[in-house]
């Protein structure tokens, strides 16, 4: 990620801060609608889990500049969302539905850069937690 696209990225979050609440709300929404049976998955209070959401991304754009630190939190996070029946087809839905939503309320700030260098971070994020639903190779050696 070069450092123009990690500032566009911080600059985009600190002005969506003030409503990202509206944005996560806005996400479930869409997530919701474009696949039903996602809402099963999410047994606790929307608004604890939106939270959660928002503390995440949060902390994720505080740290673009040494994502492979995140590596293992974001793994282990991607096994407590399986555990939980998310799977990978989920992934690509939800990247797509939180796109949407930032894009929507970036308005006329949204670019076609800004959206790149959302999908990318978001894509990185998803491979990250995939990478920890599958097994661990190297404790059969």
């Amino acid at each position: 990620m070069t450092q123009a696209s990690m500032s566009r990225l911080r600059e985009s979050f600190r002005s969506l801060a003030p409503q990202f609440g509206d944005v996560v709300g806005r996400f479930y929404e869409r997530l919701f609608a474009a696949d039903p049976s996602t809402r099963e998955l999410f047994r606790i209070d929307m608004v604890t889990q939106a939270g959660h959401l928002s503390a995440a991304l949060a902390l994720i754009v505080r740290n673009l500049s040494m994502l492979d630190a995140l590596e293992g939190p974001l793994m282990e996070l991607g096994a407590a969302h399986a555990r939980v029946g998310v799977r990978p087809e989920h992934y690509p839905v939800a990247c797509e539905a939180l796109l949407a939503s930032i894009g929507e309320a970036a308005g006329g700030d949204w670019s076609a850069e800004l959206s790149a260098d959302w999908r990318a971070l978001l894509d990185r994020v998803a491979g990250q937690m995939l990478a920890g639903t599958l097994p661990d190779e190297s404790a059969s050696t």
